[in-house]
């Protein structure tokens, strides 16, 4: 698996062994087992944990992952930040609030180190969610390509790195290395609540969606991975026309 992780740095992130990198651990199976890799292949990690104040149970996970970073001996860095506020402040959902305040802290903590990446653990399965999320409301091909491995989102920084090694790793096979190898990780009850829009389409949806086509989740995958290399070639000949004509 490490050697897999490896190719996917080199070929899709563009990540040099010497490059200090933020790595965002909730204290879940999919963090977990990307700090577990990262670290056994020797980069400079910077651990970063974000407290959405949603539920008691996270001062666990808290622990959990700062505990985690000591025995790797690693710098950890926590954020926090009181999510269902913020959401009704900004007249936005819990899941758009999480996720801008979550990253503000990962852009920030990167700042302070001087880091031009910052890595988070969305997996092939979270890649599928994205894409079918998009889709049912309404998306172009930019949304239809779900989650890219290396990118910048500009709302955060114009020159910092959001980068997704494991988009192509199966959740069932993170499990697996995590069960093999004998690794702790955290259960975050709110994935069970259907009534965000990514649990929904994950504990609802899609288990309907598989029984009727038992491989829905790779023919959605192998769809957003084409589609990407559709969006980049239209995107070349739109830049190369712009430089042409401006």
């Amino acid at each position: 698996m490490e050697n897999r992780i490896r190719k996917i740095l080199d070929k899709d992130c563009g990540i040099q062994p010497d490059d200090t990198i933020i790595i965002g651990v909730s204290g879940g199976a999919d963090s977990v087992f990307l700090l577990s890799i990262m670290y056994n292949l020797g980069f400079r990690l910077v651990v970063a944990h974000f407290d959405h104040q949603l539920r008691d149970s996270a001062k666990t996970d808290l622990k959990f992952v700062e505990n985690l970073a000591s025995d790797f001996g690693l710098q950890f860095e926590l954020g926090s930040a009181d999510v269902k506020s913020y959401a009704i402040q900004n007249q936005k959902s819990i899941e758009e609030a999480a996720r801008i305040l979550r990253y503000k802290f990962l852009i920030q903590t990167a700042q302070h180190y001087n880091s031009k990446f910052v890595m988070v653990a969305h997996n092939a399965d979270d890649q599928v969610e994205t894409v079918l999320m998009h889709f049912f409301r309404g998306s172009g091909l930019n949304g239809l390509t779900g989650m890219r491995p290396k990118k910048v989102i500009q709302e955060f920084h114009p020159d910092i790195f959001i980068i997704r090694p494991i988009l192509s790793i199966w959740r069932v096979e993170i499990e697996e290395y995590l069960r093999l190898r004998n690794i702790d990780f955290c259960l975050d009850e709110t994935n069970l609540d259907s009534k965000f829009a990514r649990n929904k389409i994950r504990n609802d949806l899609l288990p309907i969606l598989t029984d009727m086509f038992p491989n829905i989740k790779s023919k959605v995958w192998n769809t957003s991975n084409i589609l990407i290399g559709d969006q980049d070639i239209i995107q070349s000949q739109v830049d190369q026309t712009w430089e042409n004509m401006v």
